[in-house]
């Protein structure tokens, strides 16, 4: 039973593009995919982000900061990446650490998780990076004017877009 799933698996990892690593597609179920879609919904965050201080361009970069070792630690069993130690702002704050995945991983899970996103701004974002990004990033990192300007619009709209301000009253609705 466990091998016939498992072979499905495969299949369908590789139907929908995504890199199958021995490491962790044996322990991913259906509902393991929706539990982390409700950790990435709830707290994680889907973004671009520079790698350092020489990265001209941001990359596709996941976070799920918290207290709880043991969420972080499901995390990176189950999809890869690293885990990080958060500093304490003061003394009396506890520990906090951050599971941070990013580059084609990043993409690899989000196409994975994005059937089970309930969120609408994670989903916005992470079609985008599906989307849009996939096709305006060169693989050898050496762009043309026109594609560099290109990337440059694209991030500029992932984060133009964003829904952080508090939404506006609909005069319509009647309290």
């Amino acid at each position: 039973m466990v091998r016939k799933y498992q072979l499905t698996a495969v299949r369908n990892f590789a139907m929908i593009g995504v890199s199958v690593k021995a490491d962790w597609w044996r322990i991913v179920t259906p509902e393991v995919l929706a539990y982390a879609a409700g950790i990435i919904d709830g707290e994680g965050t889907v973004g671009l982000c520079y790698g350092g201080k020489t990265d001209k361009y941001r990359h596709a970069h996941l976070t799920v900061p918290s207290t709880s070792f043991e969420l972080v630690q499901f995390m990176r069993v189950h999809f890869g990446g690293q885990i990080g130690n958060k500093r304490a702002s003061k003394v009396e704050h506890k520990a906090s650490f951050v599971w941070v995945l990013t580059y084609a991983a990043a993409l690899d899970f989000l196409r994975l998780i994005r059937p089970y996103m309930q969120e609408q701004e994670k989903i916005r974002r992470t079609d985008l990076l599906l989307g849009e990004y996939q096709q305006i990033v060169v693989r050898n990192g050496k762009y043309t004017q026109a594609q560099r300007e290109a990337r440059r619009t694209f991030e500029r709209h992932f984060f133009s877009v964003t829904r952080k301000h508090p939404r506006q009253h609909d005069e319509t609705i009647q309290p």
